[in-house]
């Protein structure tokens, strides 16, 4: 991985690491002093990081990007109260502006010593002068009045300075004498010693340093529980990197966490220099987009198939998942049909993200592909935190977990056998039974109809051998069942196979139980029927259930008679388990009992 990241970030060009950058929250100070160390110029401005970012800050922020901070562990100031990391630059918060005046001298010297070669008296001198206005000069002027603690009458203003500037903002006063490219050249300097994880084990070879990476890279040496003990490291450690590899690492990350132009997941194309640039320019255009809409921009421009890239997930800046893609399947022909009317007409899913969008966010109820009517938008959560309360029950949550690596590798990955027929059918039929269970007054109905019609009409794109119905294609299979149930009730027709029985039988339990009192009016009452193996306890549930509701039903010679007679006098060996599927299509279909006689 660790090569990959590199390669792409060294192919990129010199304006995308300026793509997205803002100026800190907080007052910026752009000051230029004359040959003798006196003010010739000072000017500012105040960031509260909502506002249109104006010329004058644009001009800040190549001043603020070299002269950040590796890591806070790596500031220049011993006390961290100081933040900036630049002889040229003095940046620190305002809740720390008292200890910081302490600092200033102690700051610079180290400054100085870290960025400046013995012979550069120019530079050196300019940033002793710089650091006598910061101590004698800088606090006497009007950025005192934004260091000031706002009374509470002017907390109320927030138009005086005291009050614009809250404690967590930085001042930032930086020197403008230097040019950007002796910014830039001092700052490097800073990189390379500690642009490492550590320095301890640095070495030199054909005039370059090696040393141990310090991106996504923990030194556990001193920490023996996450120490590698059977790895043939050496103190723990696999392997060093160049300082222009370690460099190049460093940049990716600014790109990831202070650009924030990297979509995620991000696809790192190999050896497509105009590929990687366009992804990373599409986003920051717009970065409401997701990767469904990356990828759909980048295949209307370029005309051609994505392949031979590798896919990175990061979640709060750590790596989740990384993975090679030789070919990226953007394109589907898959039909929803509703074989139980919802009341609208078939869906055809045409890519990829429409298969994601429509079918993942329905049968993971909204908990793995999370729609948002407000913000017309999706969160996706493959791997970050799922909330359990926010999942409709315990069984959604916990499929989730264990299904979402699976569904994520077979759309961004195009890995077609990661959703097997199992996994497929396991799902469906514990979200579809789940629903059953919680139904109250059929305010469940329309979701399990919406779950069986996806397990019923696309089973076969997961299951070619439709293993999960015992080998039928359920969109054809239906209107058989219907068709013999009415033959069935209608005629001397009989029942023939186990399929019919299953299906009948649960045309007759949902007449059952359309007899029930109001107040008892659930699709719950169908789940002692469904947790029945053998054909006698089930018959025996359904006689019993024929009993009680004998004083709603009237019998004669009608369907209803016909039906259940043939139900109850069925022989099988079968487990009935494995016939649940076709017991829920008969349950939800349309009645043959309740239909009108010009229909027979």
């Amino acid at each position: 991985m660790i090569r990959e990241l590199i390669n792409f970030t060294e192919k990129l060009p010199d304006d995308i690491f300026t793509l997205g950058l803002k100026p800190s929250e907080g007052l910026h100070v752009l000051v230029e002093l004359d040959h003798q160390g006196k003010i010739k110029s000072q000017k500012m401005e105040f960031y509260d990081g909502k506002g249109e970012i104006t010329a004058f800050l644009k001009k800040c922020i190549p001043y603020e990007v070299n002269s950040a901070y590796i890591t806070m562990n790596k500031a220049l100031d011993a006390k961290k109260k100081i933040h900036s990391c630049s002889p040229f630059v003095l940046a620190f918060k305002k809740q720390t502006f008292k200890e910081v005046k302490a600092r200033i001298h102690d700051y610079f010297e180290n400054a100085r010593k870290t960025c400046f070669n013995e012979d550069e008296s120019r530079l050196i001198n300019l940033s002793m002068q710089f650091e006598s206005f910061c101590k004698d000069h800088l606090f006497k002027s009007e950025v005192a009045e934004y260091l000031k603690k706002p009374t509470k009458q002017e907390e109320k203003t927030k138009t005086l300075p005291s009050a614009m500037m809250k404690d967590g903002h930085y001042l930032n006063v930086y020197l403008t004498n230097p040019a950007i490219e002796e910014y830039r050249q001092a700052h490097q300097r800073y990189l390379q010693d500690g642009v490492f994880n550590t320095n301890e084990y640095n070495q030199s070879f054909d005039d370059q340093t090696f040393g141990l990476n310090g991106y996504q890279n923990g030194l556990n040496v001193k920490k023996p529980f996450l120490l590698h003990l059977s790895a043939p490291f050496y103190c723990g450690i696999g392997g060093r990197i160049s300082i222009s590899d370690a460099f190049a690492l460093y940049n990716f990350q600014r790109l990831q966490q202070d650009n924030k132009i990297l979509p995620n997941p991000l696809p790192i194309f190999i050896d497509d220099r105009e590929l990687n640039q366009d992804v990373i320019r599409i986003f920051e255009a717009d970065r409401k987009i997701g990767f469904a809409e990356i990828v759909t921009k980048l295949l209307e421009k370029h005309k051609k198939d994505l392949s031979n890239y590798y896919l990175l997930n990061f979640v709060g800046g750590e790596v989740k998942d990384f993975d090679f893609v030789p070919m990226f399947n953007y394109n589907l022909n898959m039909k929803l049909i509703y074989l139980f009317p919802l009341g609208k007409p078939d869906e055809t899913l045409r890519t990829i993200f429409e298969f994601e969008r429509t079918i993942i966010q329905k049968m993971f109820n909204n908990a793995l592909v999370q729609y948002s009517g407000k913000t017309e938008s999706y969160n996706l959560k493959y791997f970050s935190e799922i909330d359990p309360g926010y999942c409709k029950n315990q069984a959604t949550y916990l499929l989730a977990l264990k299904y979402r690596q699976a569904i994520y590798d077979y759309i961004y990955k195009s890995k077609k056998h990661s959703i097997s027929a199992q996994m497929f059918g396991d799902i469906l039929q514990s979200l579809t039974l789940e629903d059953i269970r919680l139904d109250d007054n059929h305010t469940e109905e329309y979701s399990i109809k919406e779950k069986l019609d996806i397990w019923f009409s696309l089973n076969h794109h997961f299951d070619p051998n439709n293993s999960n119905f015992r080998g039928h294609f359920m969109p054809t299979k239906i209107p058989e069942l219907i068709e013999k149930t009415r033959e069935v009730a209608n005629n001397d027709s009989h029942l023939s196979t186990d399929e019919e029985f299953a299906f009948i039988a649960g045309q007759v339990i949902y007449f059952l139980l359309s007899k029930s009192e109001a107040g008892e009016k659930s699709h719950a009452l169908l789940e002692p029927f469904l947790q029945k193996a053998k054909c006698e306890l089930f018959q025996t549930a359904i006689a019993n259930t024929i009993a009680r509701y004998k004083h709603a039903i009237s019998f004669g010679k009608g369907r209803f008679e016909k039906l259940s007679s043939e139900v109850l006098g069925y022989k099988t060996n079968v487990n009935l388990q494995d016939l649940l599927p076709f017991m829920l299509a008969g349950y939800f279909a349309t009645s043959v009992i309740y239909e009108k006689a010009d229909k027979n």
